[in-house]
């Protein structure tokens, strides 16, 4: 087969180079996935919505907004964690309810005794 910009060049040829392209787009169709989804699992669901609107209009990736918004939304009914400030060593004041250490024996922030 003779192409204009090639010369004389074999179909096989041609075929592995169809070949090669499709998997470089079905490649960078991934990595834009995976983008995605590791920006969108660590944002909140509002802020997955608005980034991937953002990346979708200005023209970041079609593919990278819809998996920023597909995982900012499995985000939503996560627990979350209001002790996260709480370790072994600490506790919460009966009375005022701010974190102090666990062997306090007066508060240091309302100063009753413990």
């Amino acid at each position: 087969m003779k192409l204009l910009f090639l010369g004389d060049i074999d179909t096989t040829w041609i075929i592995l180079i169809v070949l090669a392209i499709l998997a470089f787009c079905a490649f960078c169709v991934w990595l834009e996935w995976i983008i995605g989804a590791a920006i969108g699992k660590n944002v909140s669901q509002m802020t997955g919505i608005i980034l991937g609107i953002v990346f979708i209009i200005f023209g970041f990736s079609l593919i990278t907004g819809i998996a920023c918004i597909v995982y900012s939304q499995k985000n939503a009914n996560a627990p979350i964690n209001i002790n996260t400030n709480l370790n072994i060593d600490t506790k919460k004041c009966p009375y005022c309810a701010e974190i102090i250490k666990r062997d306090a024996l007066i508060c240091r922030y309302c100063n009753h005794e413990l």
